[in-house]
């Protein structure tokens, strides 16, 4: 039992030692691209055709959701 317990306080010991995958922080400071009033929200940075196709996606999904819930039997609803 000790013999385990000298062994795992070896193993800590020698992990502690390394510093795996750490990287030391870059000494300039990084800014975001853009300039002036906050970032636009993913909502807004969106195409046209983009909300068109998630706005009939969910569509979809709704009439997916109906249609799995009129098929199932009595007992499920």
């Amino acid at each position: 039992m000790i013999t385990r317990i000298l062994f795992m306080l070896l193993c800590v010991g020698v992990l502690s030692t390394m510093t795996g995958c750490y990287e030391a922080p870059s000494p300039y400071a990084t800014h975001p691209s853009y300039q002036g009033t906050a970032q636009p929200t993913y909502r807004e940075s969106m195409t046209a055709q983009e909300r068109e196709y998630w706005r009939q996606r969910r569509a979809q999904e709704r009439a997916y959701r109906e249609q799995e819930r009129d098929t199932r039997p009595d007992w499920l609803r």
